[in-house]
């Protein structure tokens, strides 16, 4: 970022609420800029972070109509934003020359569209558009500013609920305070154009009620000098209905703006030494990663160097004395055990072992090992490999591990070994006995009988460092059989990996053999011996990618060992066996030593996801990502074999690639951007797709399934981490790649199996995957992805077929798809058709599947899904999981997205008949209940938890429950009131309540609005809001905070506190508990005049049934307060201000003394312009003589009655009465009664000229009255 020393600063140019605006320039250029300077002092933390996120969506844009942001910094006091310099606002324009011709309109129209268009592609809506955001160039160039309240929406955001903007340019959906989304922006644009070529805008009054009636309910008057088109493009926009707006893409279509030429802009780069400084840095750290990386890799060959001749210099001649007699007696041993005596053999084991020590002790001096010693220590290790995989000589394992094939025993072979044949014969003895041990411990750990610990980690990993540098020592007299006949061996070892860690730097160390680099192959040694630091691990990832990619020309090689360093690494970021993550040295150092219990997923889960990031962030190094493409594409290549044995293995090297490839996709977006160049550049994808139709029309093995499933998985993850780069995937020549649409046609062949991995694990995978393909942004991608999918025969009956998945097969998919994941699920068995149908609700497709699901049941099945959630399924314990399998917690946020985006489409009768349905209501209640918020708030954000994840989850929950409330044009009158009482039973006010806390501001308003609809309908509810803690002064305290929340939060409160004390003096307690005495103060001054309204209308309320807050009234100030508002600007203040007074002085005459300050402002208000203002202000009169005549001398002084008079003389009947009744209650004190006496004959007077009626009979009995007095 930039400062300010960087630019000269000149004149002021504009200044508002925000700050400041200067023009001035870039030092040492031409470049003219315009500098905003935003004070911070006084502004809360949310106006800090909207702020920030004006800047964060500037950054972002770049449009020739859209203001162009140069840089952007802060400093302690102030934040400075640099854009690019527009003179001339539109609104100074109309003030100027009041309006324009239709053919300049069209040119600003067709400019604010493109703006628009742009906004609303990236997910951008602006929410305040107005003249004043609209600058024209002197070039005729328009474009559009001030994005303080504008708002980003994610691919997956349904609707917007907070109000934001100019009343006057607002949409008729946000006036109410009803969802919206950017067609609120092409309102806004209809109401300014309008008013460019009229003068005024279609909608305009004094009063903000007056202007919302207008916006709701009043047509537009059009001008007649409007030509059919302008009129017709503007009709459009100005539709009431927001989905009966014009709308993209008709909208750039339009006749009126189609064809419409453009001013020529010219974008220059704006060289700031910012953006410099930051060009440079990404250079230096480009080159220095590198370096560093050749720097490491030099120290390990130096280290290596030592540890390797201080290892040699270790070794010693061996005395061949009792060779021929040792070799015999273990040859006989073995024979023993070829004829199956494993038990006595193992009996002798520790005999044995002592005659083994004791054979080694004696050689360790001799000069070099004879062919005799070579050939008994051989048969020692071949008879150790026959017991260790016989269930009788398992219970030696432990011996035999430690002096069998120990350390010295390979020293011994690395002598031996001149020649080719003995060579050959050493490693595949060697790494024969290294699978039978890791075999034999592997079964032990899954049978319960051993916990793998240290001591056998620290076993398996010497033997493999040993067996590495036999490798290096030997590779170069071996052949390539021989040296095949390794490599088969070493992949099998792999399978068996206890620790990943060991068998990458086995890899390692075999490819760099291959590739000839020694100092590499002992570097394995050296990070072997790290492994007490998380370090050690990633140094043997690094050295095995890098060492892999040395075997040159040997692609088949090159091949196998990437598969071999993907499924060591797999096997230690993602293990397939609870158990098994116990047992990985790795991953316990990732937690810092500390080993959990039996319970360990809370532990273990941020220890997986630090490794898992750690491996991403390895993968960045040069060549490793194409290396892991390059093994994938080859084995893709093969046909699916039918069977394991005639080449499945291909298969399973395909979904460790894919695992891996996914993992770090889901980690790190720019390893996601390596990926997918990796994938397209080398034609990878076409490959999947081909291999995906080969699946479908064979029948290969299962693991054939799994790598395809795990393949649509990497796609999908891929078009979800980085959609806009990851339209090769899926994009042919802009359209929907051939490749896609015949895999849409294959999806109900694989569902027709009813198999667990071909019909449900592959087809969910595949359709995630299209699910996700909707959301790259090209909008003709998504459609035809919806038209295909609706239009293919039995696609949409494979899908729905998909959701009735076992829920057990469903658990067994999760496992294979995704390990144990910690304990915590990633996404679950369905959750790809649920993903799939919600976009297909919205898009071209939408209406064949409407027509689908009326023919078909899909209602049906819709209603028992979401209802049986409730029971055994996803909400069944959501103490312990808070998912099932089956359906993961995003999956149900795609659910819900799925059923909302097919109802808001549907017919009336529809709506009714989901939301009917009792079990589906108390299922959508089910999912708010706290303990499940809870789990998914503690659920990892990587898998989609989160706090954030629970605003989101409950914010679709409530857009189902409000949305026949929404829809009342279509549902039948007495729908809402039997709806309202599904709602009560299923205790939706009271679950709300709890969790409206918790839901983030983005989704606070949604929550709170349906809390609001329904608290204003029965008070039934409102007990349930009380009963819930709705009053608590911390949940009160957050309702009214200025700093926390929004003009609306507040309102809605207010207006929620006014319902509650309206309703009944029952529930006074609680609101004097609630302690907001000082918030209602505070609210009394807002900026806000709808604010302050309100409050006095709560306080107001407050008042309605008994004097209960006269004292907390006149001792905390809002008394005073209340006085000073019938001063307010604003009518509304005004008249709920002087309702306040008016039952603050009803009940008693606690107050008259604070109330004595408030006649000359009562008595001004009754010539007030709003006749409600001087309605309340005439009764609030008569109320400060109701209990006492204290006041009499003041009223006197200042002519109440004779201005009480005078409001009975103008006034219409409604008003006169009330005057006349306030009169009459100044005849019941003596201290007042001379102020009516005085004006007897005026009364008298003014009595006598009344029309017969009402009012005319009032003013007699009160002569009557005053007579008798």
């Amino acid at each position: 970022m930039g400062d300010l020393s960087q630019y000269h600063v000149h004149e002021q140019i504009g200044e508002g609420s925000f700050g400041k605006v200067f023009k001035g320039r870039l030092k040492y250029t031409g470049q003219t800029v315009a500098l905003k300077c935003i004070a911070k002092h006084g502004k809360s933390e949310k106006d800090l972070r909207n702020l920030r996120q004006e800047i964060a969506i500037l950054r972002k844009l770049e449009h020739p109509n859209i203001i162009r942001l140069i840089d952007a910094f802060e400093s302690k006091i102030e934040f400075v934003v640099v854009t690019e310099f527009a003179q001339g606002e539109l609104f100074e324009v109309l003030e100027d020359d009041q309006s324009l011709p239709e053919k300049e309109v069209q040119k600003v129209s067709a400019q604010l569209v493109d703006a628009l268009n742009y906004l609303h592609s990236n997910r951008v809506l602006h929410r305040d558009m107005k003249p004043q955001n609209i600058l024209i160039c002197s070039n005729g160039v328009v474009k559009l500013c001030d994005f303080g309240f504008a708002r980003s929406m994610s691919s997956k955001t349904l609707c917007l609920t907070s109000i934001k903007g100019t009343p006057l340019y607002m949409a008729p959906e946000l006036v109410q305070e009803k969802p919206y989304n950017h067609t609120v922006d092409l309102w806004s644009l209809g109401v300014i154009l309008f008013e460019l070529f009229s003068g005024s805008p279609p909608f305009y009054a004094n009063s903000i009620y007056s202007l919302i009636q207008l916006i709701v309910k009043d047509p537009i008057k059009w001008p007649t000098n409007m030509s059919p088109n302008f009129r017709s493009f503007l009709q459009g926009l100005l539709q009431k209905d927001p989905s009966k707006r014009l709308d993209w893409p008709g909208l750039l279509q339009h006749p009126f703006i189609k064809g419409v030429e453009r001013p020529t802009v010219r974008h220059a780069k704006v060289e700031t030494p910012a953006v410099k400084q930051q060009e440079k840095t990404a250079e230096v750290k480009q080159k220095g990663g590198a370096g560093t990386a050749r720097s490491g890799s030099a120290s390990r060959q130096s280290r290596s160097t030592s540890a390797s001749a201080a290892k040699k210099g270790e070794e010693s001649s061996a005395s061949k004395g009792g060779e021929s007699d040792a070799f015999a007696k273990w040859l006989a041993v073995l024979e023993r055990v070829k004829r199956g005596e494993v038990k006595q053999v193992a009996e002798t084991a520790r005999e044995l072992r002592s005659a083994a020590e004791r054979m080694y002790t004696a050689a360790e001096d001799a000069e070099s090992v004879s062919a005799d010693m070579f050939k008994l220590m051989c048969t020692v290790a071949e008879v150790f490999k026959r017991v260790a995989v016989h269930e009788d000589g398992q219970k030696a394992i432990d011996e035999w591990v430690a002096y069998v094939f120990g350390m010295k025993l390979t020293m011994f072979a690395l002598r031996a070994a001149e020649g080719e044949e003995e060579a050959g014969r050493a490693l595949i003895v060697g790494l024969d006995v290294l699978h039978s041990i890791m075999s034999s411990l592997k079964q032990k750990m899954k049978e319960g009988r051993v916990l793998i610990t240290g001591p056998h980690l620290a076993k398996v990993s010497r033997m493999l460092a040993l067996l590495s540098a036999l490798f290096h020592t030997v590779s170069k007299q071996v052949n390539d059989s021989t040296l095949g006949a390794w490599l088969e061996r070493l992949e099998c070892a792999g399978k068996l990996a206890l620790s990943g860690c060991e068998v990458v730097s086995l890899a390692a160390s075999i490819a760099s053999a291959v590739g000839g680099e020694t100092a590499l192959s002992k570097g394995v040694v050296v990070s072997l011996e790290a492994m007490r630091a998380k370090e050690g691990f990633l140094a043997s990832v690094t050295a095995a990618f890098g060492t892999v990619g040395m075997c040159g020309g040997h692609a088949a090689m090159r091949g196998r060992l990437a598969v071999l360093v993907a499924r060591a690494l797999v096997s230690a970021i993602q293990p397939s066996i609870a158990g098994e993550v116990v047992s990985d040295a790795v991953i316990q150092q990732y937690t810092e030593g500390v080993r959990p219990a039996v319970g360990f997923r809370d532990t273990f889960q941020a220890a997986g996801r630090a490794l898992r990031c750690d491996v991403a962030s390895a993968l960045l190094a040069p060549g490793f990502v194409e290396l892991l493409v390059e093994a994938m594409g080859s084995r893709l290549s093969a046909s699916p074999a039918v069977g394991e044995e005639e080449g499945g293995q291909g298969s399973v090297d395909v979904d460790y690639i894919a695992s891996l490839l996914l993992i770090c996709v889901q980690c790190s977006q720019t390893t996601a951007k390596k990926v997918v160049m990796a994938l397209t550049g080398v034609g990878t994808v076409e490959l999947i797709f081909s291999f995906l139709t080969r699946i479908a029309r064979d029948k290969p093995a299962d693991t054939a399934y799994i790598a395809a499933a795990k393949m649509m998985l990497l796609l999908s993850g891929l078009l979800e981490a980085i959609p806009s780069q990851s339209k090769a995937l899926v994009v042919s020549r802009g359209e929907l790649s051939s490749a896609v649409r015949s895999l849409i046609s294959l999806l109900p062949r694989l569902v027709s199996s009813g198999e667990m991995l071909r019909g449900t694990l592959l087809p969910s995978s595949c359709m995630m995957m299209l699910g996700n393909a909707c959301g790259i942004g090209v909008e003709v991608v998504a459609d035809e992805v919806g038209v295909a999918c609706t239009e293919s025969p039995g696609f949409l009956d494979a899908l729905f077929r998909l959701l009735r998945a076992d829920r057990q097969e469903a658990a067994a998919c999760v496992s294979v798809l995704e390990g144990n994941g910690y304990g915590y699920w990633h996404r679950g068995a369905i959750d790809g058709p649920f993903s799939l149908l919600q976009r297909l609700a919205g898009k071209s497709g939408g209406s064949n599947l409407l027509a689908w699901m009326e023919g078909n049941k899909g209602w049906q099945q819709m209603i028992d899904f979401v209802g049986d959630l409730n029971y055994g399924g996803l909400h069944s314990t959501p103490s312990s999981s808070a998912f099932s399998p089956l359906l993961s917690f995003s999956g149900a946020v795609s659910m819900f997205r799925a059923l909302y985006e097919m109802l808001i489409q549907a017919e009336g009768a529809v709506i009714e008949r989901v939301m009917a349905q009792s079990k589906v209501v108390l299922s959508l209640a089910a999912g708010l209940q706290p303990d499940l918020l809870k789990a998914i708030h503690q659920w990892p954000p990587w898998h989609f938890g989160g706090s954030s994840a629970v605003g989101a989850y409950t914010s679709q929950v409530v857009c189902l429950l409000y949305l026949p409330f929404g829809s009342q044009d279509r549902i039948g009158e007495g729908f809402a009131s039997s709806y309202e009482g599904l709602l009560l039973r299923a205790k939706v006010v009271e679950l709300l309540t709890k969790c409206m806390k918790d839901v983030g501001q983005q989704h606070f308003q949604l929550v709170f609005g349906l809390v609001s609809r329904l608290i204003m309908a029965s008070g039934d509810f409102v007990a349930q809001f009380v009963s819930a803690g709705g009053l608590k002064p911390t949940n009160v305290a957050f309702l009214l905070d200025r700093e926390e929340g929004a003009s609306t939060k507040i309102l809605n409160a207010l207006v929620i506190l006014s319902q509650i004390a309206r309703i009944g003096k029952e529930y006074y307690p609680h609101l004097h508990n609630a302690d907001m005495y000082s918030s209602l103060a505070g609210l009394m001054q807002h900026d806000d005049a709808n604010v302050r309204a309100k409050t006095c209308n709560l306080v107001g309320n407050l008042c309605r049934h008994s004097s209960y807050f006269y004292r907390q009234l006149g001792e905390t100030g809002i008394f005073d307060c209340l006085v000073g508002a019938m001063e307010d600007t604003d009518p509304a203040t005004r008249r709920f201000a002087c309702f306040a007074v008016g039952n603050a002085t009803y009940h008693s005459a606690d107050l008259y003394p604070f109330a004595r300050h408030a006649i000359p402002s009562l008595i001004r208000v009754l010539r007030d312009e709003d006749a409600k203002a001087r309605a309340n202000a005439a009764g609030t009169l008569g109320n400060l003589v109701r209990n006492s005549g204290d006041l009499a001398d003041d009223l006197q002084s200042l002519g109440a009655v004779a201005a009480l008079l005078d409001f009975v003389q103008v006034e219409d009947a409604s008003n006169q009465k009330i005057g006349l009744l306030s009169l009459a209650n100044f005849i019941a004190h003596r201290e007042s009664q001379p102020l009516i006496q005085a004006e007897r004959k005026r009364l008298e007077a003014l009595t006598e000229a009344l029309p017969a009626g009402p009012v005319k009979k009032t003013a007699s009995k009160l002569l009557l009255k005053l007579q008798r007095s």
